[in-house]
């Protein structure tokens, strides 16, 4: 009886040290998670010359964090998508594994991503997600480190992009590349 009851007591305490360590490991996906989950828009200057825009949404898909595009060129033609799964974070910089290999850009095959998020500090600590991001991928098919950045996509802007309102995409792509391409000016001058 003696054995039984000991075997039970430390059955219960391993179940419950795995539930503890499981539970701080999914706490701190969540937490992660809340801060960038979202719509966000991309603007990028590729080695090329070529300026594109990407229509991206980060999500916890419940077993990871996903980070998945589409990509469109300065006409506001779709030019290919991407698929990445969350790799590891330290603080506000999360790393990414993605993908373009099923998609038919021409621009990024497969690699990893490194974002640097920045929160927006004028509201309660609790309230505060991130609002912007610069990001630096290494695309191992191309042999490229690709510098862009990210700002999270106002609802309007969201709209136009899942929808099929391809002027008010047209517009919205043309805003954000005319930001890039002042941030350029400035700092070539």
């Amino acid at each position: 009886m003696l054995v039984c009851l000991q075997v039970f007591v430390g059955l219960a305490i391993g179940g419950v040290v795995v539930a503890k360590i499981t539970s701080v490991h999914g706490r701190a996906r969540r937490l992660l998670a809340h801060h960038m989950v979202g719509d966000w828009i991309e603007i990028c200057r590729m080695p090329s010359g070529s300026e594109l825009v990407a229509f991206v949404t980060i999500f916890d898909s419940g077993d990871t964090i996903r980070y998945d595009g589409e990509t469109f060129d300065a006409t506001a033609k779709p030019v290919g998508f991407f698929r990445s799964e969350f790799i590891a974070a330290d603080n506000s910089i999360v790393t990414f594994r993605y993908s373009n290999r099923e998609s038919s850009t021409a621009y990024f095959s497969e690699g990893t991503t490194s974002l640097r998020f920045i929160e927006n500090t004028a509201v309660r600590f609790k309230e505060r997600r991130w609002v912007r991001y610069q990001a630096t991928a290494h695309d191992f098919g191309a042999r490229e480190a690709i510098i862009y950045e990210g700002v999270r996509a106002s609802p309007e802007e969201s709209a136009a992009f899942r929808g099929l309102d391809y002027q008010a995409r047209g517009a919205a792509i043309e805003r954000h590349l005319a930001r890039l391409r002042r941030a350029r000016g400035a700092t070539s001058a």
